[in-house]
């Protein structure tokens, strides 16, 4: 998800009793969503909730996304023109592309290794799949709904590290999904400053 800096942190100290930064375990993971949900349930959804509620589900279900694709969705509702909006929402969709590959596939074994060691969690993809049945989605829709979010949020960002990042992750995607996302290399201003080592997740 979008850095979270970007937010405003005691705000999210109070609805989850910790910063984004220490929700590295199952544990914290627990507690926190915990409070995010009673706090809904006391004094209703805001941006920032239900922004916060998708980003700890990500990092909790290992690839059943339902409830955090929805979550982002009812954020991206409130506030449709943040573009930290869009790009959340991209994220998700770019985690559920992940359905293409098996767990041994090498490009998944490399994703999960980085997201171990940073942030403690990995996806299987037998739970990204059911995702997409119950959500009644294919692969075709979710890198069109990603595109989709992602441009939004390239053109609403005026941050330019933003946008190189928002770059980054649409190069790696086009990297990975080739058959289904055609890039248009013209329309990247930081295409040459991008190596490989970037887009692997």
């Amino acid at each position: 998800m979008l850095n979270w800096s970007f937010f405003e942190n005691r705000k999210i100290i109070k609805i989850t009793g910790l910063r984004m930064r220490q929700i590295n375990n199952s544990e914290r993971r627990e507690k926190a969503l915990e409070m995010i949900n009673k706090n809904i349930q006391e004094s209703g959804m805001t941006w920032l909730k239900l922004s916060a509620k998708s980003y700890i589900l990500v990092e909790t279900t290992r690839g059943l996304l339902t409830e955090a694709l929805d979550s982002c969705e009812k954020a991206y509702q409130l506030k449709p023109k943040d573009p930290r909006s869009s790009y959340n929402l991209a994220t998700i969709y770019r985690h559920l592309a992940k359905s293409k590959y098996e767990d041994y596939h090498p490009r998944m074994i490399q994703t999960n290794n980085f997201y171990r060691e940073s942030r403690n969690f990995f996806f299987m993809t037998g739970l990204l799949r059911a995702t997409l049945k119950e959500k009644g989605i294919n692969l075709e829709a979710v890198l069109n709904r990603f595109l989709e979010c992602s441009y939004k949020a390239l053109e609403l960002s005026h941050r330019e590290p933003e946008k190189k990042h928002i770059q980054t992750n649409i190069l790696m995607m086009t990297d990975q999904y080739p058959e289904c996302l055609p890039l248009d290399k013209n329309s990247f201003k930081y295409l040459n400053q991008i190596t490989y080592e970037h887009i692997l997740y």
